[in-house]
């Protein structure tokens, strides 16, 4: 380690963690934050159309060949929407105790009618200091992922379950465990 440098590793780690709190999915390109609706109105309307009343109801300026590329390219946009996402869905899940799958695939109710993740939304108390950037973590998923058109749902599914699946980390003890073998 070079100890002239005179940045110390724990402002450096510091600096990384706040970096990482933010949301991923802000610093996306808007044509793939947009994604999932843009599919959805191209069924509907021209893109350029789309592009038109993007640009005149919100201010929003994508033209008609960035939207055609973007259709043009589900796998990418799709994910990378979901591996925007994905920190956010995890850190929620941890908050809530819940697996992140339940989380955004589960059902608070036999009737398939509220979300787990719309269920958890209302239902959340912070209760200490840390809460409240889960808070605002679920504030944000539920946002994002409750207004999508349920084909945009669907379609990241596909993406998101993989990686929901995945297998946690082995706890310490259980590398010192491998480490005897």
């Amino acid at each position: 380690m070079n100890t002239n440098n005179s940045v110390s590793i724990s402002n450096i780690g510091a600096a990384l963690v706040t970096e990482s709190d933010g949301s991923s999915f802000e610093r996306l390109p808007l044509q793939t934050q947009l994604f999932p609706y843009l599919q959805k109105a191209s069924e509907g309307m021209t893109l350029r159309e789309i592009s038109n009343w993007l640009k005149t109801n919100h201010k929003v300026d994508l033209s008609p060949a960035t939207i055609s590329r973007a259709l043009n390219s589900p796998e990418l946009h799709l994910s990378r929407f979901a591996e925007a996402i994905l920190p956010m869905i995890r850190r929620v899940a941890l908050a809530v105790s819940t697996s992140p799958e339940a989380l955004m695939f589960g059902y608070a109710d036999q009737n398939d009618q509220l979300s787990k993740l719309e269920y958890i939304r209302s239902t959340f108390q912070p209760s200490c200091e840390g809460d409240a950037d889960h808070q605002a973590d679920l504030e944000n998923l539920t946002e994002i992922w409750e207004n999508l058109p349920k084909e945009g749902r669907g379609a990241l599914e596909c993406y998101l379950r993989p990686h929901l699946r995945e297998q946690d980390e082995p706890a310490p003890d259980e590398l010192d465990q491998d480490d005897e073998n």
